[in-house]
């Protein structure tokens, strides 16, 4: 069970021409397959007869129903979207993430929110930066492809590290090459933005959405306010981000991610939205309306439940148009 595309990774090469040309056609091997694995997730909520006989009337037992399938969905939303930004080296000791401890810096973190049943890191679904790590001489597989810091280049994201900032990379596991910690976070400036875009974008060949932490947007605005910006109808909109900076020169556009300020608070992840995005089984994708199961009686017992199944992956299909700076702040 896979997703996965065929990949250009080189071109047939061009020649000068005469008159009375014979054409030599050339047969290359320029194709290869990515193929991701889906995670499988899944939610689910349950009670029992006697507590719905407690609920004496159609009115009260259709709300209390109503709060157990909010609460379901809420505690899937939370967790899906702390592991969309996971840098995958929670520990797994007691086969789960503690979302709530790793959120702990939120102004009010989810109370007992875990993604369990994790007994490796591998199960899991994949993040932007796992998505978006440089390869390092050891190097990562990623969508069946094996990059390293020299080899194929075409599988690269662009990446840009402060250079007055500590970067830490893990250097092994299933993780590797992933940003684990920054220390000694430094203000950024138009310098820096134009360092990183012009080595990502090529014209306007990508339209970045740009992901921040606070401080990170703070010193973005900062910059800006004296600069000409388009309030641009995009895609953002569609994802229910309003308030954000568009810089028209590179055809980016950033937003304050509250995630990236609890989880990243010295990293801009940078992405076109035709180069990562979620892709789901139609058969078993909630927010479709599929891989629901309705409440219903368990035999043999005095207990009702509902469930939701989910198979996903968030899946690059052009890495090249991913990127990531790492140790800037407004501070």
């Amino acid at each position: 069970m896979t997703f996965g595309w065929n990949v250009i990774y080189k071109h047939f090469s061009p020649s000068m021409a005469t008159e009375a040309q014979e054409f030599t056609a050339p047969s290359i091997d320029n194709i290869t397959r990515m193929q991701y694995t889906p995670a499988l997730m899944y939610n689910s909520a349950g009670t029992n007869d006697v507590r719905m006989a407690l609920y004496d009337s159609p009115s009260a037992r259709l709300n209390f129903i109503n709060i157990m399938v909010d609460s379901m969905h809420q505690g899937y939303t939370d967790a899906f979207a702390y592991s969309l930004f996971s840098r995958w080296n929670e520990d797994l000791a007691t086969d789960r993430v503690d979302i709530s401890a790793a959120l702990s810096s939120a102004p009010v973190p989810p109370e007992e929110l875990y993604l369990n049943n994790v007994t490796d890191h591998s199960l899991r679904m994949l993040s932007i930066p796992m998505l978006i790590r440089e390869p390092s001489s050891t190097g990562h597989t990623l969508g069946n492809i094996p990059v390293t810091d020299t080899t194929n280049k075409w599988w690269h994201p662009t990446t840009l590290d402060n250079s007055l900032a500590t970067v830490t990379r893990s250097a092994s596991g299933a993780n590797i090459d992933t940003v684990t910690s920054i220390t000694g976070a430094q203000p950024f400036d138009t310098d820096d933005l134009a360092e990183f875009f012009d080595s990502i974008q090529l014209g306007w060949h990508y339209a970045m959405y740009c992901a921040c932490p606070a401080a990170f947007y703070r010193q973005l605005r900062a910059i800006t306010l004296g600069m000409t910006q388009r309030d641009s109808e995009s895609g953002m909109a569609d994802l229910g981000v309003r308030p954000r900076i568009t810089l028209e020169e590179y055809n980016a556009e950033f937003y304050k991610e509250p995630m990236m300020t609890w989880v990243h608070p010295s990293t801009m992840f940078a992405w076109d939205p035709n180069s990562m995005f979620l892709m789901s089984d139609a058969r078993f994708n909630p927010a479709s309306g599929t891989g629901i199961y309705p409440w219903e009686h368990i035999s043999g017992t005095n207990m009702q439940a509902t469930a939701m199944y989910h198979i996903t992956q968030l899946v690059t299909p052009d890495r090249r148009g991913l990127g990531g700076m790492f140790g800037y702040t407004n501070s």
